[in-house]
C-alpha cells in the first residue's frame, strides 16, 4: 500500500528513502495556478464542457430506488471544528445530543416527520440520529450536516457517505450522497 501511495508524478522517493528520511517534498508548485496561468495550451481557464446535474447520485445497494433517497446531503464545514478536531475550548466531541441538520422550511420530508420523536438521516450506507432545524434559503431537496463530529460518537457524516471518486479531478465525491429523513 505504501509503495502504491508513492506512485505519483509529484513524488520522487522510494519507500526505503522515505523510511530513512521520514519525509519527502512533493514536486507540485506551491501556488496552484500561479499568475492565473492554467494547465491548458492557451493558459486560460476553461469551464467544464458538461455539468453532471442529471439527478445521478451515489449508487444505492440492494436495488434501492433513487426516489428512496430524495434529498442531497451537504456536509459543510462547522465553524467550531477543523475537520474532526474540536476547535473551541470546552467543546466535547460527544455532548449527548444528536448532531443538528438543517433543511428548508418547505422541505417535503418535514410533512412526514414527527419532530417530537427521534429523527434519523438515512442513506444506503448508514443511519444516524439527528435534530432537525429549518433555515430559509436552503434548497428544499437538501440536508445540511456540519462536518466535524466523531464517528465513534455517532456524529460523523462519513458513516452515511459512499466511498466514491469524482468524475473530474479524482477527488472524493462528498456531495454525491442522497439521503432521506425518517422517524
Amino acid at each position: 500500500m505504501l509503495r502504491q501511495a508513492l506512485r505519483s508524478p509529484y513524488l520522487e522517493v522510494s519507500l526505503e528513502e522515505l523510511k530513512a528520511t521520514g519525509w519527502t517534498k512533493a514536486t507540485r508548485t506551491s501556488v496552484a495556478w500561479e499568475g492565473l496561468r492554467f494547465a491548458h495550451p492557451d493558459g486560460l481557464y476553461h469551464l467544464p464542457e458538461a455539468l453532471h446535474m442529471d439527478g445521478a447520485a451515489a449508487p444505492t445497494p440492494d436495488g434501492a430506488a433513487q426516489d428512496d433517497y430524495p434529498l442531497h446531503l451537504l456536509t459543510l464545514l462547522a465553524p467550531d471544528y477543523v475537520n474532526s478536531q474540536v476547535g473551541l475550548p470546552g467543546r466535547q466531541p460527544d455532548d449527548g445530543a444528536p448532531i443538528t441538520v438543517q433543511v428548508a422550511p418547505e422541505c417535503h420530508a418535514l410533512s412526514t416527520l414527527d419532530l417530537d420523536r427521534p429523527v434519523f438521516v438515512v442513506s444506503p450506507h448508514g443511519r444516524m440520529p439527528v435534530q432537525v432545524q429549518t433555515r430559509p434559503g436552503i434548497h428544499p431537496r437538501t440536508v445540511i450536516m456540519p462536518r466535524g463530529g466523531w464517528l465513534a460518537h455517532g456524529r460523523s457524516p462519513n458513516a452515511l457517505i459512499a466511498p466514491l471518486s469524482t468524475d473530474m479531478g479524482d477527488g472524493a465525491a462528498y456531495y454525491e450522497q442522497r439521503v432521506r429523513l425518517e422517524n
